[in-house]
């Protein structure tokens, strides 16, 4: 069965971990249909030179790194993702500490953690802050709320053991 899509309707992409060649394959991609997207190359950053990093984070909407993946861009490339990125928006996910976000080499925004009532397991609180902030750019005009969603989601998974409970 063949299923036509219409990409029109499609809000956002997110160029997922994965080896760098694919990545720039589907950043083509996104970019051939309008799609707004995300760029999060997660523990793949390794396999990235400058030059294919920089292909995809120039048109990115948002590119976000944690604060481990940071460090890796500083001893990878010699370079500060902060200075460099051109996405629309850089997130760097900060664990307990919550997010902060720059625009144009500048602190644009930053947002603590929400509370956990009890933290039973982190594991994956950045793929469901990730799914939060989404979902809050779907809904939201406003970019910091939008945050918010992800946030909310992150500490949500906190209470629960596993990664795939939801």
């Amino acid at each position: 069965v063949s299923v036509k899509i219409d990409w029109t309707k499609i809000k956002f992409g997110i160029i997922a971990p994965n080896l760098a060649k694919k990545s720039i394959d589907f950043h083509n991609f996104l970019e051939d249909r309008n799609i707004k997207y995300i760029f999060d190359p997660g523990a793949k950053i390794f396999d990235f030179t400058f030059s294919d990093f920089k292909k995809i984070d120039k048109t990115a909407y948002i590119t976000i790194l944690n604060e481990q993946e940071e460090l890796f861009y500083k001893k990878i490339f010699k370079k500060d993702i902060i200075n460099t990125s051109r996405a629309k928006y850089l997130i760097i996910t900060q664990g307990a500490k919550g997010v902060s976000v720059y625009k144009n080499g500048k602190l644009f925004c930053r947002k603590d953690v929400v509370k956990a009532k009890k933290v039973v397991n982190t594991v994956g609180c950045g793929d469901a802050f990730r799914g939060g902030l989404i979902k809050g750019l779907i809904l939201e005009d406003d970019f910091c709320k939008a945050l918010d969603f992800g946030l909310r989601l992150a500490s949500i998974k906190a209470t629960s053991l596993g990664t795939q409970n939801f």
